[in-house]
């Protein structure tokens, strides 16, 4: 029997055409003469594997009364983030290896992208099926 000399990769990951860091931002400060600071940032992880796709939203009363900094919307596809990534790749929450507890501090709508220079606002998280494959992120994108 003959020993494979390539490996199929996963059809998802072969998706995943984007570079993305993960952000937390910081909501201290003070604010200019309208009360809104000006956003700072602090990155939490780079080179997180995704995919951005064009998300069609409605014109609810509520999107038209915001801001008018909202520029586009996205979504963004990509396996599940953890800030303390469990060493064995698993993305199932709350995994244990080697007696440790890993995977206890997923991605939220709290955190921000940094994808291609622009920041996306992460309003939704959806997890298909609750299988914990991939994660699809609603994003606005935010002007600087």
């Amino acid at each position: 029997m003959s020993t494979p000399t390539s490996v199929l990769a996963n059809p998802f990951d072969q998706m995943l055409n984007s570079v993305a860091s993960v952000l937390a931002r910081d909501l201290t400060g003070t604010g200019n003469k309208y009360g809104a600071n000006s956003p700072t940032f602090t990155t939490l992880a780079s080179g997180v594997a995704c995919r951005v796709g064009i998300l069609s939203v409605g014109t609810d009363r509520e999107l038209l009364a915001k801001s008018k900094e909202d520029v586009a919307f996205r979504k963004v596809y990509l396996r599940p983030w953890y800030q303390d990534q469990s060493p064995d790749g698993s993305s199932l929450p709350n995994w244990v290896y080697n007696s440790v507890t890993y995977n206890t501090q997923p991605l939220t709508h709290d955190h921000w992208f940094l994808i291609d220079g622009e920041n996306y606002d992460i309003f939704e998280l959806r997890n298909p099926g609750l299988l914990y494959h991939h994660l699809e992120a609603l994003c606005r994108i935010i002007e600087a």
